[in-house]
């Protein structure tokens, strides 16, 4: 027998759900679901780039993320919110696959530390959700502030601008 992650997911979710429920009916038992897996993100910033990138998905207008294999690339430019027409319910399970720095030498992975943090707004009655990650120092990010939010009604495409890194 080939033991699968998903079946070792699944043996866990229902045990942890047995020991939680202790005399519960078998049927919750039953009720062991995939998580769904999302898109994973991959962030290919211009060099030395730091600040906020932010994407707004589910943007009628936007034009669709460049991907490679099955993440989404995103490509931020400073001072920019991306309007990306990808669903926003791709955010729902998104992961971010890794940041890159790309310039004349190609593409360098960047250290885990250069990623700070990373804010996403979203609204059961809207299409359009915002997801941001911060690129830099701590320093920055303290200059930097909270990530942009997404003001409801002000445009079509749902969007605020971001304010300019340090």
């Amino acid at each position: 027998m080939r033991v699968t992650a998903r079946f070792l997911r699944a043996i866990l979710v229902t045990g942890a759900v047995g020991l939680t429920c202790m005399g519960c009916d078998l049927f919750w038992l039953a009720q062991t679901r995939e998580v769904p897996q999302g898109p994973s993100l991959i962030y290919v910033l211009p060099e030395g780039f730091s600040g906020w990138a932010c994407v707004d998905f589910g943007v009628a207008t936007g034009t669709p993320l460049e991907q490679e294999g099955t993440s989404l690339v995103i490509r931020p430019t400073l001072g920019v919110v991306l309007q990306a027409s990808n669903s926003s319910k791709d955010l729902l399970y998104a992961t971010t696959q890794g940041a890159f720095e790309e310039g004349a030498g190609g593409r360098r992975a960047l250290p885990l530390e250069a990623h700070r943090s990373s804010a996403t707004e979203t609204d059961s009655n809207d299409p359009v959700a915002r997801h941001c990650e911060f690129f830099g120092s701590q320093e920055d990010i303290e200059r930097a502030g909270d990530a942009p939010k997404l003001i409801r009604g002000l445009s079509e495409a749902g969007t605020c601008p971001v304010p300019k890194g340090p």
